[in-house]
């Protein structure tokens, strides 16, 4: 972790009382990797930067939620545990997104990935599971499911689209909730989830409202690097994000975790 002064030792001890799982030990951790980009974000001020990039369009921050933990209500973000009952969610098992960004006109969720993929539904008895107890995911938000997607559940989870499925049913009911846009963004390496767009965006039934969009880690590392900030925390994420190794290739040399020139 790259950030771990007063301020974000409180923030993240605050943030552990709602996560539901912190994986932050591994040098391939997915949760350490958001923290730490988004932190810098956060504390540099250029989160407004980065969803201006993505959405083509200015915004401003109301709330920035990491891992269901809202800073504004100083515990997990109320309407997202409202939409987790609304849609049969258990406590233990609730969806969360990697990070939830409130502005005055969109709500955006991230789903960040690192090695791992998009394919989320399980299988064996794990998939049967998931197609069998749809838990309110259809009946939820007055049959609202049929309303946002083309295509019926089992497909969606045959097709291994479970987690953003997920997300997809509860950021557009909190969206229409508050009156704003909702915005889903997958956050990958530059070199995976090519497709996802499609993929994913198959089964999701035409809206103005609602957008699905890939984004990648390297494209952040450009825009950090655009922003010609001088200061310690600007050199130190520059340097994670050159040097940060991706454990070892067949001939047993380190591999880059990103592609990007040094």
């Amino acid at each position: 972790m790259l950030w771990y002064d007063n301020d974000d030792k409180t923030l993240f001890k605050d943030i552990l009382k709602v996560k539901r799982e912190c994986r932050m030990s591994s040098e391939n951790s997915e949760d350490a990797l958001t923290w730490n980009v988004f932190r810098y974000l956060e504390k540099n001020k250029l989160v407004s930067l980065l969803l201006n990039d993505i959405s083509n369009n200015h915004h401003e921050i109301i709330d920035i939620i990491y891992w269901s933990y809202s800073q504004n209500e100083n515990e997990l973000w109320s309407l997202l545990k409202t939409a987790r009952i609304e849609f049969g969610e258990s406590f233990d098992k609730g969806s969360e997104p990697d990070m939830i960004i409130l502005t005055n006109k969109t709500l955006f969720f991230v789903e960040a990935k690192f090695f791992s993929t998009n394919k989320t539904s399980g299988t064996g008895e794990t998939l049967k599971n998931r197609i069998f107890n749809s838990k309110k995911y259809i009946t939820g938000g007055d049959n609202v499911f049929n309303k946002i997607f083309k295509s019926n559940y089992e497909s969606i989870v045959n097709d291994q689209k479970y987690e953003l499925m997920r997300f997809w049913i509860l950021g557009t009911w909190i969206a229409k909730k508050l009156n704003l846009n909702f915005q889903l963004i997958n956050l990958v390496l530059d070199n995976r989830e090519l497709n996802i767009e499609s993929d994913f965006g198959k089964h999701l039934a035409p809206s103005s409202n609602n957008t699905f969009s890939r984004y990648t880690w390297e494209t952040i590392y450009s825009l950090i690097k655009s922003n010609h900030i001088k200061n310690a925390d600007s050199l130190a994420i520059m340097d994670y994000f050159r040097f940060k190794a991706a454990g070892y290739n067949n001939k047993g040399v380190l591999k880059k975790a990103f592609n990007i020139e040094n």
